[in-house]
């Protein structure tokens, strides 16, 4: 009927007062705005809503400033590369972090190391909150677990910032010495940084057989958290050789498991 139609209209007039709002603050083309206002248009139903954005480096540059430019809320957690190596270098990637901070209504992050990181960008300190992740009471360390081989874990994906290759370097010198171990490896690629990094794993590989670390060293790749707790209560002491973290949550398991712990004094580790 008329109103129907009339309604109708009314609609199509709205949602063109809108495009042509959003096609302005992002300066693109009527293609990439129309493409992009279309992906992310029923959000605008739910602007009562605050929205969580868990990971802020997997999310796309125009979901933000399609928040950003209708004022639909949100906040987000900050876990560690986020707001650390991802900007290294990288100007447009600084650009887009510091403005999905700015524009959030409150920010959560795993230590105060982060706290201060997102300070430091330019965020006031009272809309952001510290939660770090908690383990259960810790359990006694089982001492007839001692014998002649020391076994080591690292949980952890493979990529540079974890540090592996000052590890094995490590490792390469403890055999050198005719000290007897086995170190585990349990991880896999990032494959969110994939187009940004070479392929870590065969970087690891090479390094293991440079050594002549084939007997040491074993590379599990992805391991389910069903398995994962019986390489934590297989290994001896737990190894952290990161360059930068926000609050490392293997190293929490490990302490949860009573177990030694080596790590770097940096980031949110000491917390």
């Amino acid at each position: 009927d008329n109103l129907t139609i009339k309604n109708k209209i009314y609609s199509l007039f709205f949602d063109f007062i809108r495009l042509y709002k959003y096609k302005n603050f992002l300066g693109v083309s009527w293609k990439i705005a129309i493409y992009n206002f279309t992906r992310y248009q029923s959000l605008l139903d739910y602007k009562e809503y605050i929205f969580h954005i868990h990971h802020l480096q997997m999310v796309h540059g125009m979901f933000l400033e399609f928040l950003i430019c209708f004022d639909i809320k949100y906040c987000l957690s900050v876990r560690g590369s986020d707001v650390t190596i991802s900007l290294i270098n990288n100007e447009l990637q600084r650009e887009k972090v510091t403005q999905a901070l700015h524009h959030s209504k409150q920010i959560h992050t795993i230590s105060q190391y982060l706290k201060e990181v997102v300070i430091n960008l330019g965020v006031h300190n009272d809309k952001i909150s510290v939660m770090s992740r908690l383990v259960d009471k810790v359990q006694s360390r089982d001492n007839n677990n001692l014998h002649n081989k020391f076994h080591f874990l690292t949980v952890g994906r493979f990529h540079w910032i974890k540090g592996y290759s000052y590890i094995l370097e490590a490792c390469n010198e403890l055999k050198k010495k005719g000290i007897q171990f086995h170190y585990t490896i349990c991880g896999s690629n990032d494959r969110n940084l994939q187009q940004y990094f070479i392929n870590e794993e065969q970087h690891l590989h090479y390094l293991i057989s440079l050594y002549g670390l084939n007997n040491n060293v074993e590379l599990l790749g992805y391991v389910d958290q069903g398995h994962l707790e019986d390489q934590y209560r297989k290994s001896d002491i737990f190894i952290c050789g990161s360059l930068n973290e926000g609050l490392n949550t293997s190293i929490i398991k490990a302490l949860q498991l009573n177990k030694i712990v080596v790590a770097p004094n940096i980031g949110g580790i000491p917390e």
